[in-house]
Order: C-alpha cells, then structure tokens, then sequence
C-alpha cells in the first residue's frame, strides 16, 4: 500500500534441481531535490502450502484498513447483464432490449454512450456550433422526457438499467473555451509539466462527432475538490433526470498515472490512484442520497477500489481470476462474456458476474438472435436462483478440498451447508 512504484523480484541462483531462491522487493520513488526518502517496512510470512494460504495470510491483514462493500443484497443475486448501444438512435431501445433480456431472466442492461467523452453530459446535444455539444440527453434519440419514460418502462418490466460514460477523460477536440480552462488546471501532468493525455478509441456519438484513433483526451486528476464536486454533480445529476439505477463509471478503477503537477498541492506524484477510492466513496454516497437503490459499476479490480465500487467490470479475465475471488470473496466482480456456453458456465461457477456482449456491442443484436445460447442463459438463470444463497451469501473456497476429473468444479460453503458447484 505504498504510494511508490514496487516490484517484487524473485531470481534462482541455483539451477533447476537445486534452486536457491533470492526474493528482493525494487521500489521506485520519486524523491524530491534534497528531500529523504525511507525504506518502508517489510514483512516475509514463510509457509509450506500454495497460494491458498499466502492468500489467506493476506487476507488476513486486511482487517486494519479494508471496509466491505455495501453492495446491494438484490444486485448481489444478479447473475448477468446486458450490454448495448444506441444502435437504433432511438431511447425507446431501452425498453425493447428489456422486453428482450426478460424472456430469458435477466434483469440488468447497460446502455454505452460515452457522448465522445464531452464532459457537460446533463447539455443537450447541439451540433451547429464548433466545437459541438456533445450531451447525454440527445435530441435526435428523443430527448430527456423520452429517455426517462423508456428507463421507467425497463423499471416497470423488472429491468434495471444503466448507463456507461467517463467524467476522467476528457475529448480536447469537443470542449469549449470555459471547459478547456478547467481541464488546463485539473488535467495529470507529466515530469516535464506537459499534460498526460490519451489516445481516443472507437466510441462514437451516433449522429455527431465519430471518433477516430488520432482523437485525445485530457487525463483529469480525480484528487481535485472542485472536480469531484463537477463529476457527483453531472452524474448524480443525469442519473435523475434520465431515471437509470445504475452508473458504470468507465476507468474506475484502473487509473495508475503519476502527477507533477504543482498546482494540484498534493505530496505524492501517486495521488491520482490514491484519490481514486474518496472520489468513488463520495459518489456513491451522493447516488444512494438521491437514489437508495442506486448501483456504482467501475472498469477495473483491484482490492481498494473494492471497497467503495458495488461491481468491478473486466474486459478480459484475469490470468487466474481464481486469486482474487478466494482473496476476497465477498467483492463482486464481472466480466465481458460472449455468446459461449463453455465460458459463461466457467464464470458462473467462479461466482463472477456474466456481462453479456453479444459478439460486439456495435451489431444492434438483441439477446434472441442468439437463441441456443439465450435458452443456455435462461437455465443457468434457473439453476442461479435456486441456489443463490451460496452465490449471495456463502464463501468461495475455490478447489481447496476437492478433486475434480473432466470437469471444472469449486466450493461454497455457509454455515451448515456445502456446495460443490460443477461445470463440464
């Protein structure tokens, strides 16, 4: 938990049949011109088992600084989502993919729009100026009081539904001259003082600016008092005007820039991945106010942004996705799933939440033109809820104990009870 850059090193001094282990721990600090910088204190806890027990020992030591997430016990039972874009550039898919994802018993659905990374996302869209405006609300889709109504009939189906965007990344190419001057004071700067920006991707606002690789962005410090105050106020604000339950706030948790700017006033160039957790805990304090009910989905795991982020969303699973559910087994966690049983039944024996992107989010494909894998959803659906007390509230204990032949198998205990949970 250092706020430095750390490496451990592990190196074999002897051969492969006699190996003599060196472990040494690299850190990287950056020290400032006649400043002092200490050594801080390491622990080694030797063991004789496997990672179980060195995950064990870690978590463990947790119980001086980690809070568990309050996570909704209601979101917690959801064992998939889906996820789409405005393809029809009309609001009213919102509710046609709720019809859709009902009939095979899901009851999440997130919408991506990311406006081109316009940071005004509460503005309608106003597209004869230069730069344009580039909001959430989106006349040509219908506008806010269409957005609402279609949010509030998803809600009425059973669905809840969210929305993806950023308030860290900011277009350069879309910002007027008042929102360029904040980004000048409140953007991540490198050691030279230059700002650290990013390389745009394919996200695109139907109907307005198409993104393309050669577009950047500002990389906002999320530390700022004043921009904290900006971003709660833009997303809880969106949040209730347009009527969705959930925000997925796009990077997170997966910020890790170092900061030199001076005008930032703060004593580690770390301080943007520090500050992450306080701006996530404030947001999702200011979404329950206004909403009770209100979910916080963040990109990205890791086992500080946990603690304030109701799910953490992955494009990709992890190596051994294994470790961090045995560590920290009450976090919920998701991860991108295509249209493959075979995955979808691996994930959901990991206890991981399956965000559904049919083959591509850009295909305007409904859940049913997939209707083999649709039907393989609805039985897991099935098989999910009659034993979701395991999934909600019992332990994984990954494969510690069990032996499994052809299959992939894990365990769940609570009080009084074992589950062993089998796939093929």
């Amino acid at each position: 938990r250092e706020s430095v850059r750390h490496i451990p090193v592990l190196q074999n001094f002897g051969d492969e049949k006699h190996p003599i282990l060196g472990i040494a721990w690299a850190f990287a600090p950056y020290i400032e011109p006649g400043g002092t910088w200490h050594t801080p204190e390491l622990v080694l806890s030797l063991h004789a088992g496997d990672w179980h027990v060195a995950a064990d020992k870690y978590r463990g030591s947790l119980a001086g600084w980690h809070q568990k997430p309050d996570t909704p016990p209601e979101f917690r039972k959801a064992f998939a989502s889906f996820n789409s874009l405005f393809t029809t550039r009309n609001f009213d898919e919102i509710t046609d993919l709720a019809e859709d994802i009902r009939k095979y018993g899901l009851r999440d659905l997130v919408m991506w729009n990311f406006g081109d990374y316009y940071p005004n996302v509460q503005e309608e869209d106003d597209l004869s100026v230069d730069p344009p405006r580039l909001g959430l609300f989106t006349p040509q889709w219908g506008g806010p009081a269409r957005l609402k109504a279609a949010n509030e009939k998803a809600h009425a189906l059973g669905v809840r539904t969210g929305i993806i965007f950023s308030q860290l990344a900011w277009n350069k190419y879309t910002l007027t001259p008042e929102l360029r001057k904040l980004a000048e004071k409140w953007v991540i700067r490198g050691e030279s003082g230059d700002p650290i920006m990013e390389a745009g991707g394919d996200h695109q606002h139907f109907g307005a600016v198409q993104w393309s690789r050669l577009q950047e962005y500002f990389r906002i410090y999320e530390g700022d008092a004043d921009w904290q105050k900006f971003a709660i106020n833009n997303i809880v604000g969106f949040l209730s005007r347009a009527g969705y339950t959930m925000m997925f706030h796009d990077e997170g948790a997966t910020y890790s820039d170092l900061c030199f700017s001076p005008e930032h006033h703060h004593n580690d160039v770390s301080a943007p991945s520090m500050a992450a957790y306080g701006y996530t805990k404030s947001l999702k304090a200011a979404m329950r106010e206004m909403n009770p009910n209100a979910i916080l989905i963040g990109e990205g795991w890791n086992a500080v942004a946990s603690q304030s982020l109701d799910m953490g969303w992955s494009w990709v699973a992890p190596p051994n996705p294994e470790i961090f559910r045995y560590t920290l087994p009450w976090v919920f966690n998701a991860i991108a799933t295509d249209v493959d049983r075979g995955q979808a039944n691996k994930y959901l024996v990991l206890g991981i939440h399956l965000a559904i992107v049919a083959k591509s989010l850009e295909n305007g494909k409904n859940l049913s033109d997939f209707p083999e894998f649709a039907n393989h959803l609805a039985r897991l659906g099935s098989f999910h809820e009659r034993t979701e007390r395991f999934w909600a509230d019992g332990t994984f204990h990954d494969d510690v104990g069990l032996r499994v032949s052809g299959a992939f198998g894990k365990v769940y205990t609570m009080r009084n009870e074992t589950a062993i949970m089998i796939a093929n």
